[in-house]
């Protein structure tokens, strides 16, 4: 749950529909680069100094992202996508 929520706001993040106060959190890779990376259109995991901060959405929201497949991750529709994410785990559940 706590995946598909984070998932869901860094779908918002990346397709620029966040409320502004968020959209200041989230910045890409291409914002830190002026050369082309592999990553370049990956949102950029800020550095962290607690381990309190490491469970934060912040930090956590660039790993979960980074984990959906290159599909999922260009999905236009927000329903779509979590429609998408949603199937993607539960065959994940029932796999193991």
């Amino acid at each position: 749950m706590y995946e598909l929520e984070t998932a869901k706001c860094m779908f918002d993040g990346v397709q620029k529909i966040s409320p502004e106060l968020l959209m200041e959190h989230f910045t890409l890779n291409t914002a830190y680069h002026d050369h082309n990376t592999r990553p370049s259109h990956a949102p950029h995991v800020k550095k962290r100094r607690t381990c309190l901060a490491s469970n934060s959405i912040l930090h956590q929201g660039p790993a979960i992202w980074g984990n959906l497949h290159p599909k999922v991750k260009n999905i236009a529709t927000k329903k779509l996508f979590v429609r998408s994410v949603k199937s993607v785990y539960i065959e994940s559940v029932t796999v193991q």
